[in-house]
């Protein structure tokens, strides 16, 4: 069994979570580039904000604004960047 590095786990739980986070995404009708582009976008508002992406509800909060985004915008953040 490999020793584990500090801050590895919390490194794992959020790799983990921001995965959830993009299939639940994807299950509700989203594209796959596009979901990927969503969990991106909320990445770059949080640091932004100086949410620390190993928080317990990081992706929690991230879907939350996700929806939130996407209910007020008619194109995802692919089409917005162009």
């Amino acid at each position: 069994m490999a020793i584990r590095q500090p801050g590895e786990q919390s490194k794992d739980r959020a790799r983990f979570a921001r995965n959830a986070a993009r299939r639940d995404l994807v299950r509700s009708g989203v594209p796959e580039e596009q979901a990927e582009a969503w969990c991106s976008a909320w990445e770059q508002e949080a640091t932004r904000n100086r949410l620390r992406p190993d928080s317990r509800y990081f992706w929690d909060a991230g879907r939350g604004w996700i929806d939130a985004q996407r209910s007020f915008a008619r194109r995802g953040p692919l089409e917005r960047a162009g």
